[in-house]
């Protein structure tokens, strides 16, 4: 380990990851799976082709590996995994979703892998406590997400959900509600209302947007 990386590694145990820029960060990550003095180079290298650490690990290991040698590309190839992993447990059951921008920060995860638009439902407890979410996509269309209320009606039921939110994303475009959306959500809250649940909102993702219906007056 080189002087530079020996300094970042200090750096990192004294101050925390958070102390370390984005190049330091990946320096270090290349310097631990490739002990040699050319973990700087090679970070470089890795920024200047794919410009950021995001879009370096979204390129997956064949994009990588061209770039860095295998252990680095493999530990940032699992980046985007272990990311998401990370988010879905520090966002998990227990997490009271009481307004937009809550329920929004638990969903996104959900969808960050996502090649194909999907539907998720967090099921409340009377408290606004999330104590389950699961996936209930209808069919895995590429243009869009098909909601089946059917599904969402059971699985509340199942959790014994006092109130429920549903969430899908949008691959292009803004997150906008549709004719559709707007329609499948006036069809699930009046099924939901039969039996005596809630539906508190329906989120849509895209990108780092988000739309709530709730927030938009479609539920007033």
């Amino acid at each position: 380990m080189s002087a530079q990386n020996a300094a970042l590694r200090e750096k990192l145990l004294r101050e925390g990851a958070g102390s370390l820029a984005e190049r330091e960060a990946l320096e270090l990550l290349v310097c631990l799976t490739h002990p040699k003095s050319e973990a700087a180079a090679l970070a470089k290298r890795a920024l200047d082709i794919h410009g950021c650490v995001a879009a370096a690990a979204d390129a997956g290991y064949a994009g990588l590996s061209e770039v860095l040698p295998e252990r680095a590309a493999l530990a940032l190839a699992l980046l985007p995994r272990l990311s998401q992993i990370y988010l879905l447990e520090k966002h998990g059951p227990g997490e009271c979703l009481d307004g937009s921008l809550k329920a929004a920060e638990f969903m996104r995860p959900y969808f960050l892998h996502s090649e194909y638009e999907e539907v998720y439902a967090a099921m409340l407890d009377s408290r606004s406590r999330a104590t389950a979410c699961e996936n209930l996509t209808d069919s895995h269309r590429v243009t869009a997400a098909r909601i089946d209320s059917r599904k969402v009606v059971e699985a509340a039921l199942r959790h014994r959900a006092a109130a429920v939110i549903i969430a899908h994303n949008r691959l292009n475009g803004a997150a906008l509600p549709s004719p559709d959306d707007k329609f499948v959500t006036k069809k699930l809250g009046a099924l939901l209302k039969g039996a005596n649940i809630e539906l508190r909102d329906h989120i849509i993702i895209a990108g780092k947007d988000y739309y709530s219906l709730r927030d938009g007056g479609f539920f007033d």
